[in-house]
């Protein structure tokens, strides 16, 4: 798998290819492609490296390049983007190309997905109903008088 992306990104994400951490685990291209491709998703669980990392996402790491793509970074365009490229044992591929990640004002995120966003990182701490709570508070946190009834309903039990 080939994964072409701005030169500054492999800067900041392009080094780290087989993390030990939930630090390292952050900024590694190639372990959140690997474990989103093999899980079908990523999470904030899944930076808990200890507990994701097996030989399925480690086989894909390893067959995974980091490729500099100037094309795919232009301020003045406000590119950032990436593409993917998997090469299937029978020589054929499946490329996508995305030029601008989601949740840049250009692409911007759904009530959705930022939803699911906050399932994932609640999951655990507030059950369904007051994650829906809290969600409909912060889309009307211009609307509050006091925003005590936020911190009411963010607080651990």
């Amino acid at each position: 798998m080939n994964i072409y992306v701005y030169p500054t990104s492999i800067k900041i994400t392009g080094n780290i290819f087989e993390p030990k951490n939930v630090d390292e685990a952050k900024f590694s291209l190639k372990y959140n492609l690997a474990v989103a491709l093999t899980k079908g998703g990523f999470t904030l669980k899944d930076l808990d490296v200890d507990n994701t990392m097996n030989e399925d996402i480690l086989n894909v790491i390893r067959k995974t390049e980091i490729i500099s793509d100037p094309s795919l970074e232009n301020r003045e365009l406000g590119i950032r983007g990436a593409r993917v490229e998997i090469v299937m044992k029978d020589g054929s591929s499946n490329v996508s190309q995305v030029n601008l990640p989601k949740g840049d004002p250009e692409t911007q995120v759904t009530n959705d997905d930022m939803m699911s966003k906050m399932a994932s990182c609640a999951e655990g701490l507030f059950d369904k109903r007051r994650q829906e709570d809290i969600f409909k508070c912060i889309n009307r946190i211009d609307e509050i008088e006091d925003i005590g009834m936020l911190f009411e309903l963010l607080k651990l039990d």
